[in-house]
């Protein structure tokens, strides 16, 4: 029963989380996900 208590808090968390970004209380303007990170370093280390 620990699992159905555990996705509904994680859906809880999300909804929380995506309220807080839309409403401006936490700022995502600069968020970038860890593959977007990647390419980044990717490109930086090529760029001459």
């Amino acid at each position: 029963m620990r699992l159905p208590c555990a996705i509904t808090r994680l859906t809880e968390y999300r909804q929380a989380l995506i309220t807080s970004a839309l409403t401006g209380k936490i700022d995502v303007r600069t968020w970038q996900s860890e593959q977007e990170k990647m390419i980044d370093l990717n490109f930086a280390h090529c760029a001459i």
